[in-house]
């Protein structure tokens, strides 16, 4: 009775098995999604601060980024942060340089790259900035 059963459930597993298989490869590629589409209207992405800053194309300092918009779209709004902080031990902000901020319209382009922690994470390339405030 136990060799009946074994089998029994062997069988089953084996065609539970198979239909899954057939099921997961028949299922067609999902669309390819635009930029960041998993965010809602009116989201944003921000840098922590960047205490050594990258430098832009106009020799400016940048040391954090906040990415907002119409992320589905592809086209987004980069705002620049060059301000300075200093920190206590404690990591409160204790003082702020006030260099005004500078916003860029751009659009993102998702790059051709495998994620090598296999995380699902994407890169995006900034392509133009179509103005600036």
């Amino acid at each position: 009775m136990f060799r009946q059963a074994s089998r029994f459930l062997t069988g089953v597993l084996s065609a539970i098995a198979v239909f899954a298989a057939a099921r997961a490869t028949a299922q067609p590629e999902p669309p390819e999604m635009p930029p960041l589409s998993w965010m809602r209207a009116g989201g944003s992405l921000e840098s922590g601060y960047l205490h050594k800053p990258f430098t832009l194309d106009d020799d400016r300092a940048v040391r954090a980024v906040s990415i907002s918009g119409s992320f589905g779209a592809g086209k987004v709004n980069l705002n620049l942060d060059p301000n300075q902080r200093t920190f206590n031990l404690f990591g409160d902000t204790v003082s702020v340089t006030e260099i005004a901020r500078r916003n860029v319209m751009a659009t993102l382009k998702p790059v051709k790259a495998d994620d090598p922690m296999k995380k699902g994470r994407r890169l995006f390339e900034i392509t133009d900035n179509c103005a600036r405030n």
